[in-house]
């Protein structure tokens, strides 16, 4: 891994890259004039792939100025925007809860909704209707015909319960 970087006034400078993991790094220290630097990399097997970049220096003091901003001061910026604050301070959240903290009600439906089906399972199970004749079932035969082998007996067609 080879490259330089070339300054302002077009003076050029090697750079010396280190392993770090499965990426190569490098620090560019001389760039105390204002304007933009070209990086020149060159690279991979016989150095045959090449890449360039170009990065600025303090070219502008407007664009170095890291002063925050308040709301109506960012309206002024962006005239035709809608913009909408959002206070996400952590005594915001305390006084309004956290934001996607909402009760949502597909939770409670999903829950019902189970509870719906094994009410619907458990009185399709225990509940059936007798034919004429037929004896009555007491709970417990009810129940012990609730093992998995026995229904599944009962759904695969077999005559006898299977215990």
């Amino acid at each position: 891994m080879a490259g330089s970087v070339t300054d302002v006034a077009g003076h050029s400078s090697p750079l010396e890259f280190r392993q770090s993991g499965n990426r190569w790094l490098c620090a560019v220290e001389a760039t105390s004039d204002k304007g933009f630097y070209t990086v020149d990399v060159k690279g991979g097997r016989a150095e045959s792939k090449t890449g360039q970049a170009v990065f600025a220096v303090n070219l502008s003091r407007d664009e170095s100025n890291f002063d925050t901003i308040n709301e109506d001061q960012t309206k002024e910026l962006l005239p035709g925007a809608d913009v909408m604050f959002v206070d996400a301070s952590a005594q915001a959240q305390q006084e309004h809860g956290s934001i996607g903290d909402e009760r949502e009600i597909w939770r409670p439906l999903i829950v019902f909704m189970f509870i719906v089906i094994a009410v619907e399972f458990l009185l399709s199970t225990l509940g059936s209707q007798r034919a004429d004749g037929e004896p009555e079932v007491t709970v417990a035969e009810r129940i012990r015909n609730l093992s998995p082998g026995s229904w599944v007996g009962r759904m695969t067609g077999a005559s006898t319960p299977v215990n």
